[in-house]
């Protein structure tokens, strides 16, 4: 299994520990650490009409 997808919580690991800055991911919903960690899907994930910048920057600007 990729391990991008266990660390931002698609799949949950079966053992062990993932830590974010000291902090286990398992600890915040996935919601919360997927807000933390930021990252971009790829592909269909993306909105065409906007740039790179305002892809990765979309989340962000939700969150203010």
């Amino acid at each position: 299994m990729h391990k991008e997808r266990r660390i931002n919580r698609i799949y949950d690991i079966s053992s062990g520990e993932i830590l974010f800055f000291g902090e286990n991911i398992k600890k915040l919903s996935a919601e919360k650490h997927t807000q933390k960690i930021g990252y971009v899907i790829q592909q269909i994930g993306l909105f065409p009409h906007m740039t790179v910048g305002e892809n990765i920057a979309t989340v962000p600007n939700i969150l203010k």
